[in-house]
């Protein structure tokens, strides 16, 4: 699968050192390197949490919003219909779309 090679070169180029802390809020799971920067950290934890949805939900959860102009992706992990907007405004504005240009037909 592309999608998966894809993500198992993102997951070799992130500096990833899984450790439990505890900043008084209970502890937690910290997947970036001991002192990495902001950049590094959201990179570790973004990556890991999009493996687990791969994993979990499966690589056609994943997608890119079909609205014309919107290059956002999302992941759908409800159930029920598949989804194929990022957002409902997204949604909205291409239904719209579609109504005016099917009555100006």
């Amino acid at each position: 699968m592309e999608v998966v090679a894809l993500h198992n070169g993102l997951l070799g180029e992130v500096p990833l050192r899984p450790r439990i802390a505890d900043h008084g809020l209970g502890p937690h799971l910290h997947h970036g390197e001991p002192g990495a920067g902001l950049v590094d950290r959201v990179r570790a934890n973004t990556s890991l949490g999009l493996a687990a949805a791969v994993c979990e939900h499966g690589v056609e959860r994943l997608g890119r919003c079909r609205a014309v102009g919107c290059d956002r992706v999302y992941a759908d992990v409800r159930r029920g219909p598949r989804r194929r907007y990022c957002t409902r405004a997204c949604r909205n504005r291409s239904s719209v779309a579609t109504f005016w240009a099917r009555r100006a037909s």
